[in-house]
């Protein structure tokens, strides 16, 4: 189990500090007021784990743009708990799912047809290769009705693997998959593939320093042409970091530091 201590600053400051302990390791976050995004993020990519022999030490502090992560070299096996049920008021977790993966049915299916409109017997043979979305996918994952391949953007041959290696914050990865890390932990933990885990990482933690400097720096009137290339999650940190921004230089500029309660100026009835 993990657990969670805040430190909260002073208002104005716009900063926040939040430590999170996991198996006697623990995480300190600096931050603005764009906590709930990166703590749900990072959480989603590395602590999903259900065995963990990595010691991560990382520590944020957007005030000056320091990104420092240090990681022990007795590095064990990453693995993934069991599959978690989809959110039902979460939009973006049910948009995530939409996403198609391709499949091989291993028995043959009846009233399927949807997957092939031109077949009159309205069946699937076994060993039929179909894309379907990664909702339906992992229900007949659980009852061994299809096996499930790795994504290709996800797949360890892949160049997207060696563009993220060489230059994360340049690629493309909305294009690739709008819900890249969402759906990368799902699918991760669904067919058990180990070597997503550490793509997703290094991906978050390259693009999110990039991220958060672009929003810091960019006006907010013309979008930049880097949004195109982030995904969901990474433009809700972008759009994040852009209101603290807007907040903190408010702050800044000056105004009342203390706000007069409504109450005080009411004046009592006479009493008759």
């Amino acid at each position: 189990m993990w657990e969670t201590n805040f430190n909260i600053f002073p208002k104005h400051t716009g900063m926040n500090e939040i430590r999170v302990k996991l198996k006697g390791s623990m995480y300190k976050f600096l931050y603005f007021n764009i906590s709930a995004i990166f703590i749900s993020i990072f959480l989603k990519i590395y602590i999903f784990a259900q065995k963990w022999r990595v010691r991560v030490s990382i520590s944020f502090s957007l005030f000056h743009s320091e990104h420092l992560a240090s990681r022990s070299e007795d590095c064990g096996e990453v693995l993934f708990l069991p599959l978690k049920m989809t959110s039902y008021y979460d939009i973006d977790d049910i948009l995530a799912e939409e996403e198609m993966v391709p499949a091989v049915f291993l028995q043959t299916a009846n009233e399927v047809g949807i997957f092939d409109c031109a077949d009159d017997t309205n069946k699937v043979e076994a060993g039929t290769h179909v894309e379907m979305p990664f909702w339906l996918a992992q229900e007949l994952y659980v009852r061994q009705a299809v096996s499930i391949k790795v994504p290709p953007y996800f797949d360890t041959k892949a160049k997207t693997r060696n563009e993220i290696g060489a230059d994360a914050a340049h690629v493309d990865l909305r294009s690739l998959c709008p819900y890249f890390y969402d759906f990368g932990c799902k699918i991760a933990r669904l067919i058990g593939e180990k070597t997503i885990g550490p793509l997703l990482l290094v991906a978050f933690r390259t693009r999110y320093r990039e991220v958060l400097i672009k929003a810091h720096t960019a006006a907010s009137i013309v979008a930049p042409k880097h949004l195109s290339l982030l995904t969901k999650e990474e433009t809700k940190l972008y759009e994040a970091g852009q209101s603290s921004t807007a907040a903190f230089k408010k702050w800044r500029m000056g105004g009342p530091r203390l706000q007069k309660a409504s109450v005080l100026g009411r004046k009592r009835k006479p009493v008759e």
